[in-house]
């Protein structure tokens, strides 16, 4: 999961926790899919901050994970903007994602702009 400030661009990741996988498969946690609370109960009393509760914060089955920078080809640093700023694809890169569908390798080179794959997923969602 990531949590993202949309003002500074600031990102954290977050992961299960190994505690909680286990809580999962040893079946302590009674999750309820209609509930939209992040209170999850539990099937046996638990220690939170030394006192015995049935509910669990699900924020504490979370912890930080390190992302690290990278250089690769999911990038989206082409040289000119592959979207408008409605969020849509601009009508330049509609016509070269058209003209590499029959060459793989220029269509993967295409498909590697992150700004496209999420006007993509805009106009297929």
């Amino acid at each position: 999961t990531l949590a993202m400030d949309a003002k500074t661009g600031a990102t954290e990741a977050f992961q299960l926790s190994d505690v909680s996988v286990q809580m999962v498969h040893e079946g302590m946690l009674l999750v309820d899919p209609t509930n939209s609370q992040r209170q999850v109960k539990t099937k046996h009393n638990i220690l939170v901050d030394g006192k015995e509760t049935n509910m669990l914060d699900s924020v504490l089955c979370l912890v930080n994970t390190a992302m690290l920078s990278h250089e690769g080809l999911y990038a989206g640093g082409s040289a000119t903007s592959s979207i408008k700023k409605n969020g849509s694809l601009t009508q330049k890169t509609k016509k070269m994602l058209l003209a590499s569908m029959d060459d793989d390798r220029q269509l993967l080179q295409q498909l590697c702009d992150f700004n496209t794959l999420l006007a993509l997923d805009q106009v297929l969602s």
